[in-house]
């Protein structure tokens, strides 16, 4: 899965074959295969697993929490450890999600929701200058800045990368939480 991750994430969907996935993972096609039906069922396995279980973490991690701004300190703490361990399989959601079957798609698409709603309802929350479409384009916005693509990563030093993730997320944290100015 790994494999067909990094494949997937630095070539496109459209642009990778099973056997390419099978020879890069050391296995024939046909073994590929024995474990997805087809191209699709593997893109949908490469995805939704990481997903809902982004989604499982996050509701864990904030279920006890009822400061809306801890709430969302949590969150940014969370997503900021656990989307960098599913970086390849985040690139292909933002990439490939459109290669996804329809039921496929409406599944993350649920499961995306729930997990921008986990955000949202703080924000509003600590913002009642924002309305909800308002707040969701802050999440959404947010949360993309830690969408930093794999080979970016890997061309950083540990501390380097350190660094960054803790601008970006102070910088998330402000995003959603600073009071409007006046113009």
């Amino acid at each position: 899965m790994r494999i067909a991750s990094r494949l997937i994430a630095e070539r496109g969907f459209n642009a990778v074959s099973m056997v390419q996935i099978g020879d890069a993972a050391g296995i024939s096609g046909a073994a590929v295969y024995r474990h997805f039906t087809n191209k699709q069922d593997l893109l949908a396995q490469i995805v939704i697993p990481p997903a809902a279980h982004i989604l499982h973490g996050a509701r864990k991690a904030i279920a006890d929490i009822e400061d809306p701004r801890e709430v969302l300190e949590t969150l940014v703490a969370f997503h900021t450890v656990r989307i960098t361990r599913a970086i390849a399989a985040m690139q292909v959601y933002f990439r490939c999600a459109d290669s996804l079957t329809e039921r496929d798609r409406d599944r993350l698409d649920d499961i995306a929701d729930s997990y921008y709603d986990l955000w949202v309802e703080p924000v509003l929350q600590l913002r009642p200058d924002m309305d909800r479409p308002a707040a969701l384009l802050a999440v959404h916005a947010v949360l993309r800045i830690f969408a930093i693509t794999p080979d970016e990563r890997r061309s950083m030093t540990d501390g380097a990368r350190g660094r960054l993730t803790a601008t970006l997320a102070r910088g998330a944290l402000d995003a959603l939480t600073a009071k409007p100015q006046n113009p």
